[in-house]
């Protein structure tokens, strides 16, 4: 089994902004802005949230308007990306996890620190390359994904599909970097249960591989977390 951590959601750079944690440890995934064309309808001034408030409260002002890149999405748990980004993508195999992270910030309270936090994760059920990909069938049951509906699929898409039943998007975020200045780096705990070298950046950029031997352990912290 191995486990890939992938940074999501919005940022200072897509989005204008970080996503809320709240008072009682909940929080908002706020996905980032739909760049590309796209049959996708909602936008973050007309989707609301599991707080039950419009994502548009969350987003920079120049984004309240735009279309919504739902992606990952835990509706039907699929995920996109490119293999130009990263070769993991096609030795991943069945039951492997992503786990996905976002910086949140508190709001409305002084409860939690602004960094970065567990989200949610997938236990891989399914992977779906190009070919796959011209599929009418394999497209209808990936129809949620955001790289679906943008209709023009390139060589090196590869669309992940989780288990429903061992898949989720968290209740409560965990905390998994250090506070204050260097809200981006790992945690000194965190570092040790994924077994990476202790101020292990967390910043967002190529996807991160957790080693055989302590993905299992990853993933029993965030279910004694969530």
């Amino acid at each position: 089994m191995k486990a890939v951590l992938l940074r999501v959601g919005i940022d200072s750079q897509y989005g204008g902004n970080v996503g809320p944690i709240f008072e009682d440890g909940s929080f908002e995934y706020v996905p980032i802005p739909e760049d590309e064309k796209s049959t996708e309808e909602r936008t973050y001034s007309d989707t609301k949230g599991q707080s039950g408030e419009l994502l548009s409260n969350f987003v920079g002002k120049i984004f309240k308007n735009m279309k919504i890149h739902f992606d990952p999405e835990f509706e039907t748990f699929t995920y996109g990306d490119h293999l130009t980004k990263s070769k993991i993508f096609a030795r991943m195999d069945k039951v492997d996890y992503l786990v996905f992270y976002s910086g949140l910030k508190p709001y409305n309270n002084e409860s939690y620190p602004r960094g970065l936090y567990i989200i949610g994760y997938f236990c891989i059920d399914q992977i779906f390359t190009y070919d796959e990909l011209q599929n009418d069938s394999v497209k209808e049951k990936l129809k949620n994904n955001a790289h679906v509906k943008r209709g023009n699929i390139s060589k090196d898409t590869v669309i992940l599909k989780g288990f429903p039943e061992k898949s989720r998007l968290l209740n409560k975020a965990i905390h998994i970097s250090k506070e204050g200045k260097e809200h981006w780096v790992a945690s000194d705990q965190f570092c040790e249960i994924i077994g990476k070298p202790c101020d292990y950046n967390l910043l967002r950029s190529s996807p991160r591989v957790i080693e055989e031997k302590f993905a299992e352990q990853v993933i029993k912290y965030i279910e004694c977390g969530k």
